[in-house]
């Protein structure tokens, strides 16, 4: 059954939705291409079978390069390799990688991942090699040098312009009219920003609240994807779990409060990740790793599918 969520949904509107039209001629309506600004690797987390995602693991410890470099490595010398970089997460150097050091590692990962994708934008972005971007140059590179007439003149296209250059003003700290690379980045992430993240909040209350009561009901939440008979599926049923989950007052709606909690992620998905990697490789159930517990698990956080054999070598080589 296709998965349709209501989640998604606010997640491609939070990421300021980029309207790409393209026509083809006839009387259908424009086809849209939806380019996000946002990216989580939450769905790379459970296999299509409900399993859990060994190299998920690896690319949230390792980093995205570093995950792929180890698979191509000799056993040995991932685990040197391995060795190595645990040193480098026990950052008090007392042997035990705690739970904060394993957080602290995790989203410093986190963040290389994002500058990284975000420089090779900001590079394609950047015609006269000034190391800024202006928004003249972001338009060209979103929209193409030329957009449709029709397109152009439109509601849609003009709202989504006008938030567009809203973020841009609030990410351009200094008022240069350009953006750095780092005000790039924030640009590019306006959810990970305290003085972007109410803007993305209020542009997708603005999109949901069909009403204009300013809030969000359940039926708006999930627009026109109910089932006109009236029954339930599943995906239904669930969203509705999940929609209860963030009201809190039980008022059967959300407040722009409880709405932000929803679609500003706050990277959750590390905390869960930190728990995971912990639950999965801490032995002896104290809360926290020592360096030969973190290596005897080699495949749990190296994504490497270690022998037994691999295991006593490690524990015999380590201290």
């Amino acid at each position: 059954m296709e998965y349709r969520s209501s989640i998604k949904r606010l997640v491609v509107l939070f990421c300021f939705v980029c309207l790409i039209a393209y026509g083809n001629g006839d009387n259908e309506h424009e086809k849209i291409k939806v380019k996000t600004h946002h990216d989580e690797p939450e769905e790379k987390h459970y296999l299509k079978d409900g399993q859990h995602n060994p190299d998920y693991d690896a690319e949230m410890f390792l980093g995205r390069d570093r995950a792929t470099l180890f698979k191509e490595l000799p056993e040995k010398e991932v685990q040197e390799r391995l060795r190595s970089l645990l040193h480098q997460v026990d950052t008090d150097h007392d042997k035990i990688i705690s739970e904060r050091e394993m957080e602290q590692w995790l989203r410093k990962i986190d963040n290389d991942r994002l500058a990284n994708d975000a420089k090779v934008v900001f590079e394609e972005m950047d015609d006269d090699k000034s190391k800024s971007i202006d928004f003249k140059e972001i338009s060209k590179h979103t929209f193409g040098d030329t957009v449709d007439e029709d397109i152009a003149k439109s509601e849609e296209f003009s709202k989504y312009v006008d938030r567009e250059r809203r973020k841009f003003a609030l990410a351009d700290i200094d008022n240069s009219e350009s953006l750095s690379f780092d005000e790039f980045v924030t640009y590019q992430h306006p959810e990970r920003h305290q003085h972007l993240s109410d803007v993305v909040v209020t542009d997708v209350l603005n999109e949901i609240d069909k009403n204009n009561d300013g809030y969000v009901e359940f039926s708006e939440m999930i627009g026109d994807s109910g089932n006109s008979d009236g029954k339930e599926d599943d995906w239904i049923k669930n969203e509705k779990k999940e929609f209860a989950k963030y009201d809190k007052d039980g008022d059967q709606k959300l407040s722009t409060s409880e709405l932000k909690e929803w679609v500003i992620p706050d990277r959750k998905y590390i905390d869960e990740e930190v728990q995971h990697l912990l639950e999965g490789a801490d032995t002896d159930h104290d809360g926290r790793l020592t360096i030969r517990e973190a290596l005897a698990h080699q495949n749990l956080l190296a994504g490497s599918k270690l022998t037994d054999y691999g295991n006593l070598n490690i524990l015999r080589e380590e201290l």
